[in-house]
């Protein structure tokens, strides 16, 4: 699996959208080796999280799959620059190839319009043609991704993304913990679930089990005598109970006449009082009758009394709008004299009514003409001052960076002063020299002085590695030559004892047959001959059992001594197969080392040849003559980079003094021409104050029209409705004259308002109404009254003797029914428990039958977490990844092997080869010896977790930052070598400046003044 290219947009603290990071093509792919640097916080490892993102919907340091509300509350993944803007989008997205073929994997998230995050999305294409597969939910875009890539996430972060800590964390988690751990990485979760479900099985077995024999020990029987004495109660109880039902049924009807009598009276009662209050009711309303019979008296003149009110009330409304209109006029003149006063004081001469326009235009003209020329030369500056300003915000000098590029005068002062000091430094050197070949061979010969020091540690390691493995052989044959005549020994044993089991067996053979007689036998009597030999003698009636249980005895015993020599002879026989399995494994190995060592030697002479270093020097002699040369090419490089330094500054300096002396000339021609500006116009904005006029003129005058028009209609519309108004009265009076109402006032006075009159009179025949509903219902309730008198047999009986009657005979109902369905219920419950208890136990033999093999399972693989078989298995997986770490270990340290845990220890253990091999546990390592050791262990968990896949691409995010510098030389000397042996591209993180230093390719994270970050690549 091989990492091609990352995009990304608003992830993290990367705001807007990124130039591709392209992993196959130069520098990145062509030197192998890169460092990600950049300060903390600035966003190196968000260059991970944009690989995982887009492939997993996960990022290791959130540890928990992404979703809209994980965004929403706790502000992750987004930049939170773009996440308050309200069209925003971000996404994540990876280019790989993976088993010959490359895809593009793509998650997404974006806001709808009203602001809130949709749910992300994620897409996978087969590249080149760039063809969607077809994956049916969301949720399966990472499992399609693990199918393709051959990796799910917990193993991909394991072998190609080695994120912060983790390894550490492993390294010293407890025996349980690092199982969990190492079935994540390796995909064996399967023996923790089978442990697991081994131990629920049983349990569940059990408890079924358990559960039934309960069921079985509460099933109670009753015996023939209870049987009868129930049968005989529940017939007497029947008897009982239908006698007491007969008169429960009778005092309860009479009960129930008597209530609903009672019930009736009542009614009448409440009846009457009904009808006097609405008497009282009819009584207070006849002022209100005589109030609607007026009404009605000149109902039929209510259209034209309506119409003339309507008539007055116009009337009244226009002489309100005359007057209004009046007060119009008089403001609209102190209106227009204003305006020509204010026109006058802006343009600065006298202004008349029909040239107010025309002067304001004017006015206006002349002054934006002077604004426009200020703003060409302010253009004309503009990309200097920008230019100006960046160069001064993107400087890596300090001294630009505060510079006041505002104050001109002290700006450049501060840049002459600079100018003399790089000066100085300049003398360094000579003119022309070339300072970046100078610097090619200092490193050059400071990579050869590593890989010198690399050699020496690999010809050392590489002797002892073959002293133990030498050791080790000959221990090794030892053990074969000693244990192959014991071998032969017990396999002649074994014969002997086989042949002797034999025939005991066979004697106890004889015996059995003998004992077939055994009636006829019974027969013999002492003294007494035997009918068929004709013995008075019997000795086989005394001796036969004594004979058969001594040979019994004798077989087993023989049979127990086999076992015990077989079981000799299998130990006997592992041991030497295991130490023939070493020798023939130790002694290829040991050839090898010796070559191996050879090889490292001509490596170290070939080194020291090249850095003309005494060839046969010791090794420590060596490594002080290696920094001595180191000092003195750090020195030459300081001066090198200082002279470098100095060169870029001053050239700097002098661009940015040119910027400075075009910038006075600008501002110079902008001053005379705001001086003008000044004499013309002390507002800020003459089109705003030019438009404000000539609207309010434009507002003035319309508004002047539109009144003397609503002047005019105004006096037309009054002199119309005065006529209407005569008209309409002088022939409503004498119509209303006729029927005898003297005045149209007193009309009016009668007539009432047309929903108060609808009001009053759904009033008056409501009562009505209601009136003749109550006679009605008295005359009902007196009939039934009478007829339920006449259907009580037991009229003189008090009411509380009909209801002591009535519950008297309800509770001996009550008591012999509950008696006959309790005996009866006894009755059925028996059948049924004799049938259940057949069956419960044919249940039961059944459930002891299915739970015996999970109570096997249980006792040799189960438990309830499953920890027993999953640390059995992650024993066996646990040795394999010490084997793998300590090959990486020995080209990272000399010092330490690391090793299983001791004594039942839950922590793994490291072998201290500068103590005589004393073991140590890892949680007593310091910070940098935690660190190589983790590095080592999450190398080994990179080959381990990717036996399956061909990883093309891996990516370091460790403490680099706890090492010493020499433990960091040899960490980069390894990764260099790992690099170089595996032909893998490999990422590492850091802000260390010696690896800065060391690795020329860099994907370089800036971070900026506004808290967001930029990527950068150098080097190649």
């Amino acid at each position: 699996m091989k990492i091609l290219r990352i995009r990304f947009k608003n992830i993290n603290s990367f705001y807007g959208e990124h130039p591709a990071i392209d992993f196959s093509g130069s520098p990145l792919s062509s030197t192998g080796l890169f460092i990600i640097s950049g300060p903390t916080g600035a966003g190196k490892s968000t260059l991970l999280d944009v690989i995982t993102l887009a492939l997993y919907n996960e990022v290791p340091r959130l540890g928990r799959t992404i979703s809209k509300t994980e965004i929403d509350k706790q502000g992750s993944v987004v930049n939170m620059k773009a996440a308050d803007e309200p069209k925003s989008e971000a996404y994540a997205e990876v280019e790989y190839e993976a088993r010959g073929k490359q895809y593009r994997s793509r998650w997404s998230i974006a806001k709808n319009r009203n602001g809130n995050w949709n749910n992300y999305q994620m897409e996978i294409a087969e590249l080149p043609e760039g063809k969607l597969l077809d994956v049916k939910k969301l949720t399966d875009y990472p499992e399609v991704n693990a199918q393709i890539i051959g990796l799910k996430y917990e193993q991909f972060v394991k072998s190609i993304i080695l994120a912060q800590g983790s390894f550490a964390e492993f390294l010293k988690a407890d025996r349980n913990t690092r199982g969990k751990l190492l079935e994540d990485i390796t995909g064996t979760h399967i023996y923790r679930s089978l442990g697991a479900a081994a131990f629920e099985k049983d349990k569940t077995w059990g408890e079924k089990l358990r559960l039934k024999e309960a069921e079985m020990n509460g099933v109670q029987l009753l015996s023939k005598e209870q049987i009868g004495e129930l049968e005989q109660k529940r017939k007497l109880a029947e008897q009982e109970k239908t006698v007491a039902e007969g008169q429960f049924t009778y005092w309860d009807t009479e009960k129930r006449l008597w209530e609903e009598c009672q019930n009736l009276q009542n009614r009448l009662e409440r009846l009457g009082q009904d009808k006097v209050a609405l008497q009282q009711q009819i009584e207070a309303f006849a002022p209100t009758v005589e109030r609607l019979r007026q009404h009605e008296s000149v109902s039929t003149f209510a259209g034209d009394l309506s119409l003339l009110r309507e008539k007055q009330q116009t009337l009244e409304k226009l002489q309100q709008q005359a007057r209004e209109l009046a007060v119009r006029r008089e403001q609209l003149a102190a209106e227009r004299i204003k305006l020509l006063e204010e026109a006058a004081g802006m343009v600065g001469v006298a202004v008349v009514q029909d040239a107010f326009l025309k002067e304001v235009d004017s006015f206006e003209n002349q002054i934006q003409a002077l604004t426009t020329k200020i703003k060409e030369l302010r253009a004309q500056a503009s990309p200097l001052m920008t230019t100006l300003q960046n160069e001064v915000a993107g400087s890596r000098f300090p001294f630009i960076q505060k510079l006041p590029f505002r104050n001109i005068e002290e700006s450049q002062s501060i840049l002459a002063a600079e100018e003399s000091k790089q000066q100085a430094v300049l003398s360094y050197f000579p003119t022309g020299f070339d300072a970046d070949t100078e610097l090619h061979a200092l490193n050059e010969q400071e990579k050869e002085m590593i890989e010198l020091t690399n050699a020496l540690v690999r010809r050392r390691s590489v002797g002892e590695e073959g002293s133990s493995r030498k050791t080790k052989l000959a221990q090794a044959q030892q053990i074969v030559q000693e244990a192959t005549p014991q071998l032969a020994q017990l396999g002649e044993e074994l014969e002997k004892i086989s042949q002797k089991i034999t025939q005991l067996r066979e004697q106890r053979d004889r015996e059995l047959t003998r004992d077939r007689l055994d009636e006829q036998r019974k027969q013999l009597k002492a003294g007494e001959e035997c009918p068929l030999c004709g013995s008075t003698h019997h000795p086989f009636v005394h001796e036969y059992v004594n004979n058969l249980l001594h040979l019994q005895e004798s077989i087993k015993a023989t049979e127990q001594e086999q076992k015990d020599l077989q079981k000799r002879e299998r130990e006997l026989a592992a041991t030497l197969k295991a130490a023939q399995a070493q020798v023939a494994t130790l002694t290829p190995e040991l050839l090898a080392l010796r070559e191996q060592y050879k090889e490292a030697d001509a490596k170290v002479n070939e080194y020291l040849t090249r850095l003309n270093l005494a060839a046969k020097a010791d090794p420590e002699t060596i490594e002080v003559q290696i920094k001595e040369q180191r000092e003195q090419a750090d020195i030459k490089k300081s001066k090198i980079r200082a002279w470098v330094q100095a060169r870029e500054t001053a050239e700097t300096i002098l661009r940015l003094r040119q910027h400075f002396t075009q910038l006075v000339h600008y501002r110079e021609q902008v001053s005379k021409q705001q001086e003008v500006l000044r004499k013309r116009y002390a507002g800020e904005d003459v089109q705003a104050d030019a438009n404000r006029l000539r609207h309010r003129w434009m507002t003035w005058d319309n508004a002047t029209r539109t009144t003397e028009e609503a002047a005019l209609t105004n006096q037309k519309q009054t002199t119309e409705t005065e006529q209407a108004v005569q008209v309409l009265q002088g022939t409503l009076l004498s119509n209303l004259q006729e029927v005898g109402i003297a005045t149209v006032e007193e009309a009016s006075s009668r007539l009432l308002p047309p929903q108060e009159y609808q009001r009053l009179k759904q009033q008056y025949d409501g009562l009505n109404d209601r009136r003749k509903q109550l006679d009605t219902q008295e005359k009902t309730l007196h009939e039934d009254l009478i007829a339920k008198n006449k259907l009580r047999k037991v009229s003189d009986v008090a009411a509380e003797d009909l209801v002591t009657n009535v519950e008297k005979y309800r509770k001996l109902r009550d008591q012999y029914l509950g008696e006959a369905a309790t005996y009866a219920e006894q009755l059925r419950n028996n059948e049924h428990n004799i049938q259940r208890f057949a069956h419960l136990q044919s249940e039961l033999d059944v459930l002891r039958r299915q739970r015996r093999k999970w109570e096997l399972l249980k006792k040799y693989i189960g438990d309830a977490t499953g920890n027993a078989f999953s640390n059995y298995a992650q024993s066996l997986t646990l040795s394999n990844l010490i084997g793998l770490a300590n090959l990486r270990l020995r080209l990272l340290s000399d010092r330490y092997i690391l090793d299983k845990p001791h004594n039942d220890a839950d922590s793994l253990f490291v072998l201290d080869t500068y103590q005589g091999n004393t073991p140590r546990a890892v949680t007593t390592l310091s910070g940098g010896e935690t660190f190589t050791i983790s590095l080592a262990l999450a190398l080994a968990l990179s080959d381990l977790a990717s036996r399956n896949v061909r990883i093309e691409s891996l990516f370091i995010d460790e403490g680099f930052g706890t090492l010493d510098p020499d433990s960091l030389e040899i960490a980069l000397g390894t990764l260099e070598r790992l690099q170089s042996d595996s032909q893998k591209i490999v990422g590492v993180i850091s802000h260390r400046h010696e690896m800065k230093d060391r690795i020329p390719v860099q994907i370089q994270v800036e971070k900026g003044t506004d808290g967001t970050s930029k990527v950068v690549l150098v080097g190649g």
